[in-house]
């Protein structure tokens, strides 16, 4: 879904500037929210392909069983 909305907004933002106003047309501002787009994807695939990595000692625990109620 990110690369579909990345084609879009190259679309949009970069292939139809007469639609912005004159001082935005070649300005490196109609660039960020490509940006936006490709560094939320990075995030998620690192996110879906580490599921523990936001939690401090949790790295690997996703794959260790879980403990038995005591």
């Amino acid at each position: 879904m990110c690369v579909a909305l990345l084609i879009a907004a190259f679309s949009f933002f970069l292939g139809q500037p007469q639609v912005f106003p004159r001082f935005l047309r070649g300005s490196a501002l109609l660039l960020v929210p490509e940006l936006a787009i490709v560094a939320a994807m990075i995030f998620w695939l690192i996110r879906v392909r580490y599921p523990g990595w936001s939690r401090p000692g949790a790295v690997g625990q996703a794959l260790l069983a879980p403990e038995p109620p005591a």
